[in-house]
């Protein structure tokens, strides 16, 4: 538990911290979009159920 806790906790940093500073803005694509995935798998992995 201790494990998922902190990788959800660094994936969910990295996502927001490259959003705030600006360096989703030349790739194109929804950075919003990105983030609600990582939830998505989080969710799946701690569930135990296929993230899709």
């Amino acid at each position: 538990m201790l494990r998922l806790g902190v990788t959800g906790w660094t994936r969910m940093h990295g996502v927001v911290s490259l959003e705030v500073e600006g360096h989703f803005t030349q790739m194109g694509f929804d950075p919003g979009l990105l983030f609600e995935a990582e939830v998505e798998s989080l969710i799946a992995e701690a569930t135990g159920s296929e993230a899709g």
